[in-house]
């Protein structure tokens, strides 16, 4: 709507990146056969805002998974210029605040995770297989989602007390089958769980808690280092923490869960650095060889925040003995 020096309001109709004319007169607007396709530029995905959205590679197709304050989470795929939902999981009891997935390569199995409100956190697969005729055709493109299991704490968490993000990585072999998660909540704690495909007859698992700063957990990324995951946590307060987990596993008994991990488990982050002044928004993380030594690289550490700037910090590490080494640390703030 715009307001003229005359007194007299105009109304722009925005529509798939182009302006139609403007509309004097209030009439005007009923004489469209659609109406409802002019108020949005976009697919209309859920009814109320979508807090988190991620891609789910599937070999010959692609999906995107999304979590919305409508408590729903929905798997849609992208055909004929358009969103087509696929599948509905069923609701959470409050907002869903984070959505991720995980997969190995090769696999036609994706692990689905979705967290919100009550520091819920569920999880399912997505089987994918593609049925090919002799020809090497593809005949037909089967995608079926199944629930899993679900993340339950030990103690008792009001709707106010939520996980914002989550985040899965693929543990190492392969053939394990399994995948390490990290939440962060709105009370600054970090819950890192162990999910194998093949589930529990339980229907629930537990995992263990970190305390970062104390400030609430807004963004996370995850980069396997050789046998090691590094994990970036950015907080409200400007501060970006980075923890080394075990990246590999080794199951037991048909069993998979933390107990299972190869490796000792942190009890602090191994470096802190402050990236802005205000909350740390989001943040995305690469990594480079240095030079012709395959045990020396560089992590690229790029977020932003509320105060309108861009950080960029440059990890140099070093791997020795399957340990990992910070060697030093470089901060660009544009």
């Amino acid at each position: 709507v715009v307001g003229h020096k005359d007194g007299s309001n105009s109304i722009n109709f925005h529509f798939s990146h182009q302006f139609n004319d403007d509309i004097s007169d209030f009439g005007c607007i009923w004489q469209k056969q659609d109406i409802n396709e002019f108020y949005s530029i976009g697919h209309s995905v859920h009814s109320e805002r979508v807090n988190d959205a991620c891609w789910v590679d599937c070999g010959q197709s692609t999906y995107l998974l999304t979590g919305s304050n409508d408590c729903l989470v929905k798997l849609s795929k992208f055909e004929n210029d358009q969103f087509i939902c696929v599948a509905e999981l069923p609701p959470h009891e409050s907002c869903v605040r984070g959505v991720c997935s995980s997969c190995h390569k090769d696999s036609s199995v994706s692990l689905l995770v979705t967290c919100g409100g009550k520091l819920s956190m569920e999880f399912y697969l997505l089987d994918h297989q593609t049925t090919e005729m002799s020809d090497h055709c593809t005949a037909s493109i089967n995608s079926n989602v199944s629930f899993l299991c679900s993340y339950r704490t030990l103690a008792k968490s009001t709707i106010d007390h939520r996980m914002n993000i989550v985040r899965a990585i693929p543990l190492l072999p392969a053939d394990s089958r399994c995948h390490l998660c990290l939440a962060g909540d709105s009370d600054g704690l970090l819950h890192i769980v162990v999910i194998s495909e093949l589930g529990n007859s339980r229907g629930t698992t537990i995992g263990n808690l970190f305390s970062d700063s104390g400030r609430p957990v807004l963004c996370i990324d995850l980069l396997r280092c050789y046998d090691r995951i590094l994990a970036f946590v950015g907080t409200t307060s400007g501060d970006i923490s980075v923890w080394n987990f075990p990246g590999t596993v080794a199951v037991k008994d048909g069993n998979c869960g933390l107990n299972c991990l190869k490796g000792v488990m942190p009890h602090r982050p191994i470096f802190v650095f402050k990236a802005h002044h205000a909350g740390v928004n989001d943040l995305s993380v690469g990594s480079s060889p240095m030079s012709s030594t395959p045990m020396n690289f560089c992590i690229y550490i790029c977020s932003v925040s509320d105060d309108q700037t861009i950080s960029i910090c440059t990890l140099y590490i070093s791997v020795y003995s399957s340990q990992l080494c910070l060697k030093r640390s470089c901060l660009t703030v544009l």
